[in-house]
């Protein structure tokens, strides 16, 4: 995983364990308390700064009442092949205008194959 990967995973964990804990109607500092950090390291965390063990993202689930899956971004490990594969599948489920739809596959296949040329 290149480094480039390692910041957006904990983006995205950092993301779910917001939003996890926002539904569950605490604040940050009560939160940080809940599972023994300080509120400095809870918003580290949720901005993806600073990466949380699996135990500790184990603990958080438990404290919000939440499975710990959805704190963690399953799919994030999905080939890029994949990706594009499941996008061109919901798209072709939800247009009926062909040439729409062969631009948006067309607009897809040309960004992830940007991504992955690490052109964006």
């Amino acid at each position: 995983m290149t480094s480039k990967e390692q910041l957006l995973l904990y983006s995205i964990i950092g993301h779910k364990i917001s939003e996890a804990r926002k539904k569950a109607g605490l604040k940050q500092e009560p939160f940080a308390r809940l599972i023994g950090l300080t509120r400095a390291s809870v918003v580290n965390i949720e901005k993806g700064r600073q990466r949380p063990s699996i135990h500790l993202i184990w603990e958080i689930a438990r404290k919000l009442n939440v499975a710990v899956r959805t704190l963690l971004p399953l799919d994030f490990f999905v080939s890029e092949e994949t990706k594009v594969q499941t996008l061109r599948k919901e798209f072709k489920k939800s247009i009926d205008d062909k040439d729409a739809e062969a631009k948006i596959i067309s607009f897809i296949t040309e960004i992830t194959a940007k991504d992955s040329n690490n052109e964006l």
